[in-house]
């Protein structure tokens, strides 16, 4: 079948997600420097150095005991850090492409995360006059994250579309592929240089039917999809 709408997942496909990771990064050193008695700046370089250098998950955890500061510290940075209005920017192959695809197919959105701090993303990027449907899977409840299909469906439905109309682009192989493929969809991987996921090893069962890297090479793999479903 000839793909009619396009999904796509938001973190590492439509923005960067280190950019969000500094954006919060910033915003809780700014916190830490009018509730502890420290440097910002210092702070802040702090966070991305032991970002940049370890675990992706564990930053704050690592950057108190750095300090030697009371874990009780903790709660107050990460509800900074989510709730905080993030300084991102969709990236240029986004921007560029976008209208050229919304002339051609319904667009949507499936995103999963805390459901505030993503629509504080989807606010910030400012895309939103472009997708006829959007879906934070933790609106339906985090049983339903992804690979969970209701996203995908949910989206198919507020577009009016068939899900096996629908093609799913993403760019984390562990969750998004697998659940794309569940509700009826194609799916493609963007994987690009600097995500979070780029060096993610799949299964069989958790690839995409095709790669990309960037949204300048959509098209054409959307034409490899309907060649290979017609």
């Amino acid at each position: 079948m000839i793909p009619t709408a396009i999904i796509f997942d938001l973190d590492d496909t439509l923005y960067l997600e280190v950019d969000y990771v500094r954006s919060g990064f910033r915003a809780v050193a700014i916190w830490a420097s009018e509730n502890l008695n420290v440097d910002s700046q210092v702070v802040e370089a702090e966070f991305n150095s032991l970002f940049d250098s370890g675990s992706k998950t564990d930053t704050f955890n690592r950057w108190l005991e750095k300090r030697g500061l009371d874990t009780s510290i903790l709660a107050p940075m990460l509800d900074i850090y989510r709730n905080h209005s993030p300084q991102i920017a969709a990236l240029p192959d986004v921007i560029e492409n976008l209208p050229g695809l919304a002339a051609c197919y319904s667009l949507g959105l499936v995103s999963d995360g805390r459901a505030k701090t993503q629509q504080l993303k989807w606010q910030a990027l400012g895309l939103a006059t472009w997708f006829q449907g959007v879906v934070f899977s933790d609106s339906l409840g985090r049983e339903h994250w992804k690979p969970h299909p209701l996203p995908f469906l949910t989206a198919a439905k507020q577009m009016g579309i068939e899900p096996n109309s629908c093609v799913y682009v993403g760019d984390n192989p562990t969750k998004d592929f697998v659940g794309a493929r569940v509700a009826g969809m194609a799916s493609i991987r963007v994987r690009r240089r600097h995500g979070l996921h780029y060096d993610a090893i799949t299964s069989i069962d958790d690839q995409a039917d095709t790669e990309i890297s960037d949204l300048n090479e959509l098209t054409h793999a959307l034409a490899q999809i309907a060649n290979h479903t017609h």
